[in-house]
């Protein structure tokens, strides 16, 4: 029964930050109204995980059995990349082009992006966290 008034307060907490619009909103799991789509499992760890979409912006929500939000996986197309971060990627990796992206958002930390870039029949996932580009992946592709 816990488990059930946390997903249902969590539940409450994410469309709060839908409503208002932004990557980064994640208010205490007590305010707002449910989310049209949304769906709340509880993992095997006893984590739980809130999933919705909205305006092409796919989220997977993660929080502690006590309903203590850990982290936010965004995963949306380049259209919606931020400039800054943009601007890192296209500098480093001229003539690529950005397919998809993960940002993950973490309680006191800088988001980190994971992005695919794909250019001929090459495949690449790098990861920008701040000013800082790594590769994670390289794949070739046909």
């Amino acid at each position: 029964m816990k488990n059930i008034l946390i997903c249902a307060s969590i539940l409450l907490m994410t469309t709060s930050a839908i409503a208002q619009n932004t990557l980064t909103s994640h208010l205490p799991p007590t305010t707002a109204a449910l989310i049209a789509g949304a769906t709340v499992s509880v993992l095997n760890d006893q984590t739980i995980l809130v999933r919705y979409s909205e305006k092409g912006v796919a989220y997977k929500s993660f929080y502690s059995k006590d309903g203590a939000w850990l982290h936010t996986v965004a995963s949306y197309e380049q259209a919606l990349l931020p400039a800054p971060v943009k601007h890192v990627v296209n500098s480093a990796w001229r003539g690529w082009d950005i397919l998809y992206v993960d940002e993950v958002r973490t309680p006191g930390v800088d988001p980190v992006y994971q992005i695919q870039l794909r250019r001929a029949g090459n495949l690449t996932i790098v990861r920008v966290s701040g000013e800082a580009i790594e590769t994670e992946r390289q794949l070739s592709i046909q």
